[in-house]
């Protein structure tokens, strides 16, 4: 169990499909012990606390064992437990975003005949940004009982919702507070004239610090031609007014006025951050999605006219 956990501490066994609660039991000397018989092997999640493990439920005896310094858990002892474990070690070696997507696609296409394949498949289409007649072709293509299934229902929710902020649709207003805590809005640099661009982050997530340093150098290059504005998600004030300070973010920084819940995200359709929308002067989207040498290439592009 995760260092820290006390007797007590309830262990649920999770469906990931479905999302149901198939059984509990109390932690002891920081173990747990699920038994039973199972006919199909299917992908489950065993919550504790806040840690939350995949593996295959499947005949055989699974043991499971967390990683403090990683915050991960490794599921070993039957065939698919041992080959989902080298599968997700392999993934995590992935930096590139592209090719992170393209294996998560071809691990999905490799187990297309076994239990883990919904999983895969689910890990695929969050993050691969589909629109939602996209996403839905895949989904049925793959099993027509998918659609229906409660994990893939945020995704499906947020394809939808992004169609109304598809490219050359107008971007949607929504309000908050800057970083000196004072009332604004995003129309208030949005649509003035200028290109804008508009990065979804926060301070505690670790792939959105290590697109600073790209933000960086597009402001330095292009900071009197382009708005740029960094909009925290699910953030507490305090720890994204130490990371703006910190990693010395220069440009407009926004948040919610109150408790924040992601709503802005979701306005957007947004699956994942960090995640950059790109408006032009008459507020039209332009580009969504974009990291890197990708996100440097396109801000170049339209500034260069």
């Amino acid at each position: 169990m995760p260092s820290g956990t006390e007797d007590g501490t309830m262990a649920y066994l999770m469906d990931f499909a479905t999302m149901d609660t198939i059984d509990s039991v109390a932690i002891a000397n920081a173990c747990c012990a699920f038994s039973g018989t199972v006919d199909t092997a299917y992908v489950a999640g065993l919550q504790v606390g806040d840690k939350y493990s995949i593996f295959v439920v499947e005949p055989g005896d699974i043991t499971i064992t967390f990683d403090d310094s990683t915050s991960n858990a490794i599921a070993q002892g039957t065939a698919l437990n041992n080959a989902f474990a080298k599968q997700s070690e392999t993934l995590d070696g992935i930096e590139d975003l592209d090719k992170y997507d393209e294996a998560l696609k071809q691990l999905y296409e490799e187990n297309k005949d076994n239990a883990t394949a919904v999983f895969w498949l689910h890990r695929y289409v969050r993050n691969s940004d589909f629109n939602y007649s996209e996403l839905d072709s895949i989904l049925r293509a793959a099993s027509p009982s998918y659609p229906s299934m409660r994990c893939f229902k945020p995704i499906i929710e947020k394809a939808q919702t992004k169609i109304k902020t598809e490219v050359g649709k107008p971007f949607i207003d929504f309000a908050g507070v800057d970083g000196n805590g004072k009332p604004m809005r995003l129309s208030d640099v949005v649509g003035k004239g200028k290109y804008a661009l508009i990065d979804f982050w926060a301070s505690w997530c670790p792939s959105c610090i290590e697109e600073i340093p790209t933000l960086k150098k597009i402001h330095e290059k292009w900071g009197d031609k382009l708005e740029m504005i960094s909009v925290a998600n699910r953030d507490t004030p305090e720890d994204n007014a130490q990371a703006v300070k910190q990693h010395g973010i220069t440009w407009r920084v926004m948040r919610a006025a109150g408790e924040d819940k992601g709503e802005f995200c979701k306005l957007y359709g947004v699956p994942f951050i960090p995640y950059v929308i790109i408006v032009d002067p008459q507020g039209t989207i332009v580009a969504r999605k974009l990291f890197g040498e990708q996100l440097v290439a396109k801000i170049d592009e339209l500034l260069s006219v």
